[in-house]
């Protein structure tokens, strides 16, 4: 689970290099939108809808935005990869799903964005 979790870290981190020289806002969002929706689903598979909402929550973290779109987003990256970084922490003591195996689950890279 932890090198699944790594991937999805990996591709949150690709995604947000060079953040601010971006200027495609509506391909740099999708990419984004893309990557949170399969490692919420990824996270909600493995531990359950609790902790999916808590991948998808930014309370207790403080933004920064100079009224840029893609500060924003950068903003939500930075969040989730945050909360990723949490879940490893937790994950050899937290329950997984029962019908879980993180052997039958696949991580593939869809950020031709990056």
């Amino acid at each position: 689970m932890k090198e699944l979790i790594g991937k999805a870290m990996d591709e949150g981190e690709k995604l947000d290099t060079d953040w601010f020289k971006r200027t495609d806002d509506a391909n740099f969002k999708h990419a984004i939108n893309v990557w949170t929706n399969k490692t919420g689903h990824l996270i909600e598979d493995a531990y359950g809808k609790g902790e999916a909402t808590v991948w998808m929550s930014d309370a207790g973290y403080t933004s920064y935005s100079d009224g840029k779109v893609h500060t924003d987003m950068h903003n939500w990256i930075v969040h989730r990869l945050q909360r990723l970084n949490d879940l490893v922490g937790k994950v050899d003591t937290i329950p997984m799903q029962p019908n879980f195996d993180p052997k039958n689950y696949y991580w593939v890279t869809e950020c031709p964005n990056c």
